[in-house]
């Protein structure tokens, strides 16, 4: 959740909609973040273990999930929405 937190700044738009994180952007965020959250983790929690590719590959998990939600709200709207 903390991956997604730091780079929720960091989405791409196209003409018409969202069309996914900037992974540039979030790989040198994650960069950053990851050595402070390490610092401050506890001995023993997994994040001592996660690299940025880990955190990337969750971050793709939730990226996946809203655009699906986002993109099946657009299609509720569209077909909600009577024709001009």
């Amino acid at each position: 959740m903390a991956a997604y937190e730091v780079c929720e700044t960091q989405w791409r738009t196209g003409f018409a909609c969202v069309t996914g994180f900037d992974y540039s952007a979030c790989i040198a965020t994650l960069n950053l973040y990851l050595p402070r959250w390490k610092a401050s983790a506890p001995a023993g929690d997994p994040i001592h273990a996660m690299e940025v590719a880990d955190l990337l590959d969750d971050l793709r998990t939730i990226e996946e999930a809203l655009l699906s939600a986002w993109a099946e709200l657009a299609e509720q709207k569209r077909t909600a929405s009577p024709d001009p």
